[in-house]
């Protein structure tokens, strides 16, 4: 599993440390309101506010956009031999460089302080001054996540390291996965996923071909595909949920996962594979959001509560989670409307590609392959004439 290309590319990817040196680092989150979102013009990236105005001028040729901290990873690029290469650095919300672009690539910094940056094809980690923490002399790396180690790799082989980049758990692994909460991690040994603790020992020995890392619910779903199979296991490798042939998404925050029985019909579960919602729908979303979920009934969706009420008939075509602002779009008719948490319209779009309300209170709009901006009541903001806006 090459984590690079991909953790690179979103942005994602997670190093660690192989210094001595200590700093104190203050997590500072910034407003997701205050936070200017990227548009892309003339195939360069720049950044406006809420308001439509331009704070950044377009002149990057990579971003991910802007973290909680008030940074954003941006790269100019460059032609080296005639090719195209990245030069990464780290702005703040005034475009000012806080990092040189002189990396291969960057994400983004954790609540540590660290940020996974690249030199010659090799992955490590720096902090606010751009220093490196941890050398970069890792093929790949993976997140911590709320764990002291995380997954690395050297050669074709994952191991764990320390947050000072010391190997803990020895290269051995095919794949490697970030520990769960419950201090387990899945890895995969020629093809089969099993899962060990935080010293290297296997809590569960590699034996299945298809399964998950344990969840926040503390079980791991797995699949047989040989019997067309699914089911939970504990930490164990006890099965603690059987879908009696059904399947089932994982759960989601609020401890409900999504399930469809043999009759093709959705419901949920709770984390003792007991019926919350009867399985009754056509079709049911994986996640939640704002404590409301999509449902199909007689081919319309609406949504439900987390006690399987139906709160907002399903009668349209398409329905969509709600946002931060309690806004959901839906489609009718080939139309598509904003409705509150009672079903009321809010209004109808004007255009027919539209996202969902941002925290800064735009929604991004498209016509003709052009991206702009509407506000929160449909207003437009910023005609489209983008050839990219940041709409996640």
């Amino acid at each position: 599993m090459r984590k690079i290309l991909l953790i690179c590319i979103m942005g994602l990817l997670f190093l660690t440390g192989c210094s001595k040196k200590e700093e104190q680092y203050e997590n500072v989150t910034v407003s997701k309101e205050e936070l200017p979102v990227y548009f892309k013009q003339n195939g360069k990236y720049g950044f406006i506010d809420k308001n439509g105005n331009v704070v950044i001028e377009p002149k990057f040729t990579k971003t991910y956009g802007f973290s909680s901290d008030g940074t954003a990873a941006v790269s100019e690029g460059g032609f080296v031999f005639g090719v195209l290469t990245d030069k990464w650095g780290m702005i703040n919300t005034k475009g000012e460089y806080i990092i040189k672009p002189e990396f291969s690539f960057l994400g983004y910094f954790d609540e540590n302080g660290l940020c996974p940056a690249g030199k010659n094809f090799k992955c490590g980690f720096i902090d606010k001054t751009g220093e490196f923490i941890i050398k970069p002399e890792f093929d790949d790396i993976s997140y911590f996540g709320d764990s002291d180690i995380a997954p690395a790799m050297k050669g074709k082989k994952w191991g764990y390291i320390d947050k000072t980049g010391e190997t803990v758990i020895d290269f051995k692994f095919d794949e490697a996965e970030c520990f769960a909460e419950n201090g387990i991690a899945k890895v995969t040994v020629d093809g089969k996923n099993g899962y060990i603790n935080k010293t290297g020992e296997y809590v569960i020995e590699p034996k299945y071909e298809y399964s998950l890392g344990f969840n926040s619910v503390g079980l791991a779903r797995v699949y047989d595909q040989q019997n067309d199979y699914m089911y939970f296991i504990d930490e164990n490798g006890e099965t603690v949920i059987d879908c009696k042939g059904g399947s089932a998404d994982d759960f989601s925050e609020n401890g409900l996962a999504a399930v469809r029985n043999k009759d093709r019909l959705y419901g949920y579960i709770d984390k003792t594979g007991e019926y919350v919602v009867e399985p009754k729908f056509e079709y049911v979303s994986e996640n939640w959001s704002e404590g409301y979920a999509v449902i199909k009934q007689n081919g319309k969706e609406g949504y439900i509560n987390e006690k399987g009420e139906i709160v907002i008939e399903p009668k349209y075509d398409q329905a969509y989670h709600f946002d931060e602002s309690d806004t959901a779009r839906v489609n009718l008719g080939g139309e598509l409307y904003y409705i509150d948490k009672q079903g009321n319209v809010l209004f109808k779009s004007t255009y027919k590609t539209a996202g969902r309300i941002l925290p800064n209170g735009l929604a991004a709009i498209s016509e003709n392959e052009k991206w702009g901006f509407m506000d929160s009541q449909g207003n437009i903001v910023i005609e489209p004439k983008y050839e990219e806006v940041q709409i996640f």
